[in-house]
């Protein structure tokens, strides 16, 4: 059964979890400080260092804590395909940090995005609430800060934050392959089986716009062949960067 952020629930437990991490535990009122609500928790919301940079600031220890154990319990890493045809190659990869609760429960994703100062704040069919960020600058920098402290999530941080870097190295068709067959293997981190394009989509596209002649793929460099074999990938028609 979903948490709906209060009550003594098994979320809230990992989540109280996320404050022994950074071996910080909140006290009750701090004088100076603003109070903040996540469901039934009630949390000391200082007002140095409160921000994600966008402005080069950054969580403290208990803040990144507490965040590390909310996406253990109540969050995802997607990393997706989405087809773009303004793109250079047609698509682009879109990555999304996602925490989830139930709409009784919003107050505590507001206060979240007040501390993030990025993304947005969704409502959905069956009384769930969605904070989602979606700038990678912002989602790199979230997840170095929260890594020491994930646990269920480690695996999914951790591959997240390469392919970051690898999106950010993306300057040809077989580079943009080799990050796409990584996305596809990132859906087996969170049991996904839901794919809406995938790599061989990515190759019927260019093949239909006669970006590069009939091909084959070599899964194990991520390098596309041409018939005769010889790794001679063009570059697409329509060049408009990204």
């Amino acid at each position: 059964m979903r948490s709906q952020g209060s009550g003594c629930s098994p979320v809230k437990a990992v989540r109280e979890l996320g404050l022994e991490r950074s071996k910080e535990r909140l006290p009750g009122v701090i004088l100076g400080c603003l109070l903040a609500y996540i469901g039934g928790t009630r949390l000391q919301q200082t007002e140095a260092a409160r921000a994600i940079p966008r402005e080069g600031k950054g969580v403290n220890a208990t803040t990144a804590a507490y965040i590390a154990g909310f996406l253990d319990g109540d969050g995802s890493i997607h990393l997706q395909l989405i087809r773009q045809q303004e793109y250079r190659y047609g698509f682009y990869v879109r990555v999304s940090v996602i925490f989830h609760q139930h709409q009784s429960g919003r107050r505590g994703l507001e206060w979240l995005k007040d501390q993030l100062w990025a993304g947005y704040i969704r409502d959905r069919v069956g009384q769930m609430s969605d904070y989602v960020i979606t700038s990678r600058p912002i989602i790199r920098a979230l997840l170095t800060q929260i890594a020491p402290y994930v646990v269920f999530k480690r695996r999914q941080v951790e591959v997240a934050l390469k392919l970051l870097d690898a999106i950010d190295g993306i300057n040809d068709q077989t580079s943009f392959l080799a990050v796409a067959r990584q996305v596809e293997a990132f859906k087996s981190l969170n049991r996904s089986k839901r794919k809406i394009n995938t790599v061989e989509a990515v190759l019927a596209a260019w093949r239909a716009k006669e970006a590069l002649a009939p091909v084959t793929t070599d899964p194990a460099k991520g390098e596309i062949l041409m018939q005769n074999g010889q790794n001679q990938t063009p570059a697409p028609r329509k060049r408009v960067e990204i």
